[in-house]
Protein backbone atom coordinates (compact mmCIF):
# COMPACT_ATOMS: atom_id res chain seq x y z
CA UNK A 1 0.00 0.00 0.00
CA UNK A 2 3.13 2.20 0.56
CA UNK A 3 4.45 2.00 -2.79
CA UNK A 4 1.37 2.32 -4.29
CA UNK A 5 0.80 5.80 -2.43
CA UNK A 6 4.18 6.76 -3.28
CA UNK A 7 3.92 5.40 -6.68
CA UNK A 8 0.42 7.53 -7.40
CA UNK A 9 1.19 10.88 -4.79
CA UNK A 10 -1.56 9.69 -2.70
CA UNK A 11 -0.49 12.81 -0.13
CA UNK A 12 -0.87 15.62 -3.54
CA UNK A 13 -4.05 13.85 -5.03
CA UNK A 14 -5.24 13.45 -1.07
CA UNK A 15 -5.49 16.97 -0.41
CA UNK A 16 -5.65 18.48 -4.07
CA UNK A 17 -8.45 16.49 -5.41
CA UNK A 18 -11.29 17.88 -3.34
CA UNK A 19 -10.60 21.38 -4.18
CA UNK A 20 -10.20 20.52 -7.49
CA UNK A 21 -14.43 18.98 -7.69
CA UNK A 22 -15.21 21.85 -5.68
CA UNK A 23 -13.53 24.41 -8.46
CA UNK A 24 -15.28 21.93 -11.09
CA UNK A 25 -18.78 21.87 -9.18
CA UNK A 26 -18.73 25.68 -8.83
CA UNK A 27 -17.53 26.42 -12.45
CA UNK A 28 -20.58 23.60 -13.77
CA UNK A 29 -22.86 25.97 -11.68
CA UNK A 30 -21.74 29.21 -13.32
CA UNK A 31 -21.83 27.64 -16.89
CA UNK A 32 -25.34 26.81 -16.52
CA UNK A 33 -26.40 30.80 -15.54
CA UNK A 34 -24.45 31.46 -18.31
CA UNK A 35 -26.28 28.72 -20.60
CA UNK A 36 -29.72 30.35 -19.11
CA UNK A 37 -29.22 34.07 -19.34
CA UNK A 38 -28.27 33.09 -22.97
CA UNK A 39 -31.38 31.09 -23.72
CA UNK A 40 -33.37 34.21 -21.79
CA UNK A 41 -32.20 36.48 -24.23
CA UNK A 42 -30.47 34.58 -27.42
CA UNK A 43 -34.05 32.75 -28.49
CA UNK A 44 -35.29 32.57 -31.81
CA UNK A 45 -37.16 35.97 -31.89
CA UNK A 46 -34.25 37.88 -30.63
CA UNK A 47 -35.45 39.99 -33.43
CA UNK A 48 -38.58 41.10 -32.40
CA UNK A 49 -38.89 43.77 -29.83
CA UNK A 50 -40.65 43.15 -26.74
CA UNK A 51 -40.83 45.26 -23.09
CA UNK A 52 -37.50 44.85 -21.01
CA UNK A 53 -36.65 45.74 -17.77
CA UNK A 54 -33.12 46.75 -18.77
CA UNK A 55 -31.93 46.52 -14.69
CA UNK A 56 -32.43 43.27 -15.41
CA UNK A 57 -30.76 43.29 -19.18
CA UNK A 58 -27.51 45.21 -17.36
CA UNK A 59 -27.24 42.08 -14.63
CA UNK A 60 -27.52 39.54 -17.12
CA UNK A 61 -25.18 41.48 -19.49
CA UNK A 62 -22.44 41.69 -16.54
CA UNK A 63 -22.79 37.83 -15.78
CA UNK A 64 -21.96 36.90 -19.14
CA UNK A 65 -18.45 39.11 -19.15
CA UNK A 66 -17.90 38.33 -15.29
CA UNK A 67 -14.93 36.30 -16.81
CA UNK A 68 -13.18 39.47 -18.50
CA UNK A 69 -13.88 41.98 -15.27
CA UNK A 70 -12.81 39.70 -12.79
CA UNK A 71 -9.26 40.55 -12.58
CA UNK A 72 -9.24 44.17 -13.47
CA UNK A 73 -12.09 45.46 -12.62
CA UNK A 74 -12.32 46.23 -7.94
CA UNK A 75 -15.78 46.99 -8.01
CA UNK A 76 -18.97 48.00 -10.38
CA UNK A 77 -20.58 50.83 -9.02
CA UNK A 78 -24.55 50.79 -9.93
CA UNK A 79 -26.84 53.94 -10.26
CA UNK A 80 -30.19 53.05 -11.17
CA UNK A 81 -33.66 54.63 -10.55
CA UNK A 82 -36.81 53.29 -11.29
CA UNK A 83 -38.15 53.37 -15.24
CA UNK A 84 -40.28 51.49 -16.85
CA UNK A 85 -39.65 48.83 -18.74
CA UNK A 86 -38.16 49.61 -22.42
CA UNK A 87 -39.30 48.36 -25.61
CA UNK A 88 -35.90 46.91 -27.65
CA UNK A 89 -34.62 43.69 -29.02
CA UNK A 90 -33.26 42.01 -25.87
CA UNK A 91 -30.53 40.70 -27.43
CA UNK A 92 -28.93 43.35 -29.62
CA UNK A 93 -29.23 45.80 -26.62
CA UNK A 94 -27.45 42.59 -24.51
CA UNK A 95 -24.78 42.64 -27.47
CA UNK A 96 -24.42 46.34 -27.14
CA UNK A 97 -23.74 46.38 -23.06
CA UNK A 98 -21.32 43.22 -23.04
CA UNK A 99 -19.09 45.12 -25.66
CA UNK A 100 -18.93 48.40 -23.88
CA UNK A 101 -18.57 46.47 -20.33
CA UNK A 102 -15.65 44.36 -22.14
CA UNK A 103 -14.21 47.66 -23.46
CA UNK A 104 -14.16 49.26 -20.25
CA UNK A 105 -12.48 46.39 -18.58
CA UNK A 106 -9.74 46.52 -21.44
CA UNK A 107 -8.97 49.65 -21.01
CA UNK A 108 -7.80 49.62 -17.66
CA UNK A 109 -5.18 47.33 -17.41
CA UNK A 110 -3.80 47.93 -14.28
CA UNK A 111 -7.52 47.89 -12.41
CA UNK A 112 -10.19 50.84 -12.13
CA UNK A 113 -14.17 50.70 -11.67
CA UNK A 114 -16.78 50.57 -13.74
CA UNK A 115 -19.92 53.15 -12.98
CA UNK A 116 -23.31 52.18 -14.73
CA UNK A 117 -25.83 55.08 -14.65
CA UNK A 118 -29.70 54.04 -15.03
CA UNK A 119 -32.03 57.50 -15.60
CA UNK A 120 -35.20 58.43 -16.98
CA UNK A 121 -35.22 61.59 -19.83
CA UNK A 122 -38.51 62.72 -19.61
CA UNK A 123 -41.39 61.01 -20.43
CA UNK A 124 -40.31 59.34 -23.72
CA UNK A 125 -36.23 58.43 -23.36
CA UNK A 126 -34.23 56.52 -20.68
CA UNK A 127 -30.59 56.65 -20.66
CA UNK A 128 -27.82 54.00 -19.63
CA UNK A 129 -24.25 55.22 -18.77
CA UNK A 130 -20.95 52.55 -18.67
CA UNK A 131 -17.90 54.82 -17.76
CA UNK A 132 -14.49 53.62 -16.71
CA UNK A 133 -11.34 54.51 -15.10
CA UNK A 134 -8.91 54.15 -17.84
CA UNK A 135 -6.91 56.45 -20.09
CA UNK A 136 -10.39 57.88 -21.94
CA UNK A 137 -10.43 58.10 -25.51
CA UNK A 138 -7.27 59.80 -27.57
CA UNK A 139 -8.81 63.07 -29.23
CA UNK A 140 -7.76 62.38 -32.65
CA UNK A 141 -10.11 59.07 -32.43
CA UNK A 142 -12.92 60.72 -30.87
CA UNK A 143 -14.59 62.19 -34.39
CA UNK A 144 -14.25 58.94 -36.12
CA UNK A 145 -14.90 56.39 -33.42
CA UNK A 146 -18.28 55.13 -34.82
CA UNK A 147 -16.58 54.19 -37.92
CA UNK A 148 -15.70 50.69 -39.22
CA UNK A 149 -11.46 49.05 -38.14
CA UNK A 150 -11.33 52.78 -35.87
CA UNK A 151 -9.41 50.80 -32.76
CA UNK A 152 -7.23 52.06 -30.07
CA UNK A 153 -6.25 48.59 -29.51
CA UNK A 154 -2.74 47.43 -30.70
CA UNK A 155 -2.73 45.09 -34.24
CA UNK A 156 -4.44 41.74 -33.37
CA UNK A 157 -6.19 42.88 -30.59
CA UNK A 158 -9.83 44.83 -32.11
CA UNK A 159 -10.73 44.53 -35.41
CA UNK A 160 -12.15 48.10 -34.25
CA UNK A 161 -16.08 46.40 -35.57
CA UNK A 162 -17.71 46.44 -31.68
CA UNK A 163 -18.68 50.10 -31.76
CA UNK A 164 -19.67 50.30 -34.71
CA UNK A 165 -22.14 47.83 -34.38
CA UNK A 166 -23.46 49.18 -31.23
CA UNK A 167 -24.12 52.50 -33.13
CA UNK A 168 -25.97 50.56 -35.93
CA UNK A 169 -28.20 48.81 -33.24
CA UNK A 170 -28.96 51.86 -31.07
CA UNK A 171 -30.02 53.70 -34.79
CA UNK A 172 -32.45 50.76 -35.77
CA UNK A 173 -33.68 51.07 -32.14
CA UNK A 174 -34.68 54.91 -32.39
CA UNK A 175 -32.00 55.72 -30.21
CA UNK A 176 -28.33 56.81 -29.80
CA UNK A 177 -24.77 56.12 -28.38
CA UNK A 178 -22.69 58.87 -27.28
CA UNK A 179 -18.97 58.89 -26.20
CA UNK A 180 -17.09 61.19 -24.08
CA UNK A 181 -13.89 61.61 -21.73
CA UNK A 182 -14.42 62.12 -18.41
CA UNK A 183 -12.84 65.27 -16.29
CA UNK A 184 -11.19 62.53 -13.87
CA UNK A 185 -9.75 60.44 -16.36
CA UNK A 186 -11.56 57.72 -18.43
CA UNK A 187 -14.21 57.55 -20.95
CA UNK A 188 -18.19 57.34 -20.62
CA UNK A 189 -20.64 55.62 -22.69
CA UNK A 190 -24.13 57.00 -22.74
CA UNK A 191 -27.19 55.01 -24.43
CA UNK A 192 -30.03 56.98 -25.31
CA UNK A 193 -33.07 54.04 -25.87
CA UNK A 194 -36.81 55.57 -26.80
CA UNK A 195 -39.50 53.90 -24.26
CA UNK A 196 -41.90 52.87 -26.58
CA UNK A 197 -40.96 51.97 -30.12
CA UNK A 198 -42.97 54.27 -33.12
Amino acid sequence: MATLKKRHDYDYLHTELPILLDETSEGVHRIEGIVATLRNYAHDDAQQGQPVCLKELVETSLRLVHHELKYVVRQVNREYVDIPEVWCRPAQISQVLVNLLVNAAQAMPEGGDISIRLNQLGERYVELSVCDQGQGIADELMPRLFESFVTSKPAGKGTGLGLPICHDIMISHGGEIRAENRPGGGACFTLILPIHQS
